[in-house]
């Protein structure tokens, strides 16, 4: 069945637009009245009301490769360079669209509120499910600002911009920004959709706002906004102007995690009923739309949310369909072809060196954790084992260091290194084998080689680290238009629900709880196709470390950062576990300039500038906005 993508139509509905939050300038339209004067038109403003959320698939959403994942070549676009931290109020970066989409978006929704009444001939359900969703982006825009920024002005209908500034919402605390999200939440539920026909699949329904709520009460409680892990110091005097109140809390409270406990039990006891993790059932054996890997854990995280052609996946809870263009991440991980082949392989998505060990060894483990792993010597060059992925594709000649060899299927799933093996249909123009298991070809990233740096350094296509991104490329991929390659961006699968609970239980403690998380962790862990942990951490070097709260603590966030691995949670999850100075850390990767595999296989800290500062675990205000409204205070630390 033919999927429409609601957000394709935005552009011909009627918008409002402009520079920031308080200088919101209508455009030209021919009357107010043109954005309900039918059902059609109504429905057009709604669409309009979704047009001001990021797009998490762009290179310029703030999330999306800042997250200490990957880098790439010759650095110079916004969103290469927003990693190395020179933004500020006065130099926003990326910032900026973000900051300003958030509030035009929160005003369009009321906008859209305050006259949705007035349609002639609305059905009556759609008019509840419409009301309901423009309330439930009011939360949703609102939660995407408190994420970015911490307190925030609470918008509870839409502000005048010939009013004096003065007069303006203050930031409101923390605690207080939730609080009003959640009831926002709270109010769409009862009359938001359960589903949609699927020529409108992605608009938000009851079970995204189920699956959102829950989200919202984890970052609620995590150390950022809940104690900072008892270092007040930052954040002692981030004040109210007006009466003082602090802004984040001060001290860490038991009682928002329990408050997140509930919330997300509910949660999963009903998304339950309806949604499960994908898995290797589903991706079933190759195909011409779903060609290799072949390997079964392999193909099931490979295509986990990749899997949606007729817009029915049994993970996705809540979905951006807005479609790919040439300068996102399937064209951006796409091998470098001749001049027969597709011109718009980027072959620049280059995993870092620290994401590449972070994956897990077959067993289930750390690499530095494995007693069966070499790890001392995992930089050791080997000659490459037959089948040495589980896929077989064919005699895999040359070289590769040991850390590529018996990792777990997450890694050959979205992992590409020299001499390994990368999924696609079509490459230099012509079909990569007739067989649907056999459509690979082998990488080749040394200098001088197909998709290796040129000797003469005038190419930005190539890969910065020594290793090529597969996840989010669809192996049936031949020329970035094609259908088969396109699929939604997953905001809210069931994996997130899982570990989210797991987290919060091990947060919350106690024998039980600790025991029901691994529950949840050996849910992803076995579609992945790696031990449970008790059966994995019984051969661990450390084994006592999974059975502690500290323990399981490191294994639940371990676990998020490779199973959401460019999937834009890092980046906050870092922030909200107040650990995010480890993007400040110097890039790893291997000697892209070496032409033979002794030179190559190198490792070397790369000439990439990476910084993070305390006061980048919040965003600031645009130093305009804090000029206009005296009541605001800007984030510490700028």
């Amino acid at each position: 069945m033919k999927t429409k993508y609601i957000l394709l139509s935005i552009a011909t509905a009627v918008l409002m637009s402009g520079c920031n939050y308080l200088d919101i300038v209508p455009e030209e339209r021919n009357t107010p009245e043109d954005t309900y004067k039918n059902p059609a038109a109504a429905r057009g403003f709604l669409y309009s009301c979704y047009s001001k959320l990021p797009n998490s698939r762009k290179p310029e959403h703030i999330d999306k490769y800042s997250a200490g994942e990957v880098c790439f070549p010759m650095e110079k676009n916004d969103f290469q360079t927003f990693p190395r931290g020179y933004y500020s109020p006065v130099f926003l970066s990326i910032t900026e669209s973000y900051y300003n989409n958030i509030w035009e978006g929160i005003r369009r929704c009321y906008e859209f509120l305050g006259v949705i009444d007035l349609t002639p001939n609305m059905v009556e359900d759609d008019l509840k499910h419409y009301k309901a969703e423009a309330t439930f982006l009011i939360a949703y825009y609102h939660f995407l600002a408190l994420r970015a920024y911490g307190p925030i002005p609470i918008i509870k209908a839409p502000l005048d911009p010939t009013t004096d500034a003065g007069t303006y919402p203050e930031r409101s605390s923390v605690d207080e920004v939730v609080e009003f999200i959640d009831k926002k939440i709270e109010e769409a539920l009862p009359d938001m959709a359960e589903s949609f026909e699927s020529d409108e699949y992605g608009r938000f329904t009851r079970y995204a706002a189920i699956a959102l709520r829950a989200r919202l009460h984890l970052y609620a409680a995590s150390p950022l906004f809940n104690g900072n892990n008892g270092k007040t110091e930052f954040y002692a005097d981030f004040k109210s102007k007006i009466d003082g109140r602090y802004l984040i809390a001060q001290t860490e409270s038991r009682e928002k995690w329990e408050t997140a406990e509930e919330i997300t039990r509910k949660a999963i006891e009903e998304l339950d009923t309806k949604f499960r993790l994908y898995d290797k059932t589903d991706a079933g054996t190759p195909d011409a739309a779903k060609p290799g890997p072949a390997e079964v854990n392999q193909r099931a995280v490979r295509y986990t949310f990749m899997d949606n052609a007729t817009g029915i996946n049994p993970e996705l809870i809540m979905v951006d369909t807005r479609p790919e263009t040439q300068y996102e991440i399937q064209n951006q991980s796409c091998p470098r072809q001749n001049d027969k082949g597709y011109k718009n392989a980027y072959n620049s998505c280059a995993p870092t060196l620290q994401i590449v060990e972070l994956f897990y060894t077959k067993n289930g483990l750390p690499i530095e954790e494995d007693t069966e792993f070499d790890y001392p010597g995992r930089y050791s060059i080997v000659n490459m084992p037959n089948n040495f992925d589980g896929n077989n594709y064919k005699n895999p000649n040359g070289k590769t260091l040991k850390l590529h060899l018996n990792r777990e299927p997450r890694f050959y799933a979205w992992i590409g290194f020299h001499n390994g093996f990368f999924e696609i249909a079509k490459y230099n123009g012509a079909n990569t084998n007739a067989a649907n298991n056999k459509k690979a070809i082998q990488l080749k990233l040394m200098c001088g080689e197909a998709q290796g740096a040129k000797e003469d350094g005038n190419d930005a296509n190539y890969s910065g680290t020594g290793y090529l991104n597969k996840k989010f490329f669809h192996p049936a991929f031949q020329n970035g238009l094609n259908a088969t390659t396109k699929y939604p961006y997953p905001l809210i699968r069931m994996a997130e629900l899982y570990l989210n609970y797991a987290e919060i239980l091990i947060e919350l403690g106690g024998e039980d709880n600790l025991s029901k998380a691994k529950v949840y962790i050996d849910k992803i862990r076995t579609r992945a196709g790696i031990p449970t942990i008790d059966v994995a951490w019984e051969k661990a070097a450390h084994p006592k470390k999974a059975n502690t709260q500290d323990g399981l603590r490191e294994i639940v966030r371990r676990e998020r950062q490779i199973e959401f691995y460019l999937e834009n949670h890092r980046f906050w999850d870092l922030r909200r576990w107040k650990q995010a100075e480890i993007l400040g850390e110097k890039v790893k990767g291997l000697n892209i300039y070496g032409k033979t595999e002794e030179d190559f296989f190198q490792v070397k800290e790369l000439n990439v500038i990476r910084t993070f500062k305390e006061a980048q675990y919040l965003m600031p205000i645009p130093q305009p906005e804090i000029n206009k409204c005296p009541q605001w205070v800007q984030n510490p630390g700028y």
